[in-house]
């Protein structure tokens, strides 16, 4: 039978562990595995909740009769998934469910929260115009030209979610400032007032670690795996206006692509 009561604590529920499920040891599956789907389950069926506090590994050890090593690894396989989160200083949490960004469609961060029915919003860190680096002006075919260096935060409902730096050529949209960035989305500027209509894109993904720098804007640890994300977008006529580069919290963010077979 399974059992469990919450506790709370500073307005966060701590689950107890202790007589919910044995695990089996005269298996071969090994114990750890055993304890990450036990917490996986309880999760999936609502039996664990975002924001659920987990007990110690010393707790969970003596409550599962099983090695702090054991449960340790247990719950690392669960952060590196992103079903748990660990917090500085106030232990580990069950995390938030990922958000899933389609890959087949090109939208720009604002309209993909807001299909979610999340409230889109940024921070400026900063905008300004410079002479690009050589890897930039040549993705931009930007010649001799100056560039924007546009560097945001990118908040879901107010979390941080990605911090994003995109470079675009200034000939192209002159009188881009810091106060219509605040009110629409880039994007939206770029259609309404410069007649560029973003068409298509070519995009790279690849796993990453966490700088100093950009876990304080994420609000994560140094060292936490992030999504690092480059785009070059084209306008209407082919012509390349942004790159992007982008470093997503992979505990909160996921991307997903449909393929169809070619027939």
């Amino acid at each position: 039978m399974l059992v469990y009561t919450s506790i709370p604590c500073k307005e966060v529920v701590i689950i107890n562990f202790k007589n919910i499920e044995n695990l089996k040891k005269s298996t071969a599956i090994p114990l750890y595995y055993q304890l990450e789907k036990i917490i996986t389950k309880m999760i999936e069926e609502g039996k664990l909740n975002p924001g659920d506090k987990l007990p110690s590994e010393r707790k969970l050890a003596d409550d599962f009769l099983i090695s702090r090593m054991t449960v340790r690894q247990a719950l690392n396989e669960l952060v590196n998934k992103g079903k748990l989160v660990r917090k500085s200083g106030l232990g580990t949490f069950v995390a938030k469910p990922k958000l899933q960004y389609g890959l087949f469609k090109l939208t720009s961060f604002t309209e993909d929260m807001k299909k979610r029915g999340l409230k889109a919003s940024s921070k400026i860190l900063s905008l300004e115009k410079i002479k690009p680096f050589e890897m930039v002006k040549n993705k931009l075919e930007a010649g001799d030209s100056y560039v924007y260096r546009l560097e945001r935060l990118r908040f879901a409902d107010d979390e941080p979610m990605a911090l994003e730096i995109s470079h675009l050529k200034v000939d192209i949209c002159p009188s881009l400032n810091r106060k219509k960035l605040k009110d629409q989305s880039l994007y939206q500027i770029l259609a309404d007032e410069f007649k560029i209509i973003m068409n298509h894109a070519e995009e790279t993904m690849e796993g990453g670690l966490a700088t100093a720098r950009e876990a304080e804007r994420l609000n994560i640890q140094v060292g936490d795996s992030v999504l690092l994300r480059e785009r070059l977008t084209y306008d209407q006529n082919d012509n390349p206006v942004e790159f992007v580069k982008s470093i997503y919290r992979s505990d909160r963010y996921k991307f997903y692509i449909s393929l169809n077979k070619d027939v």
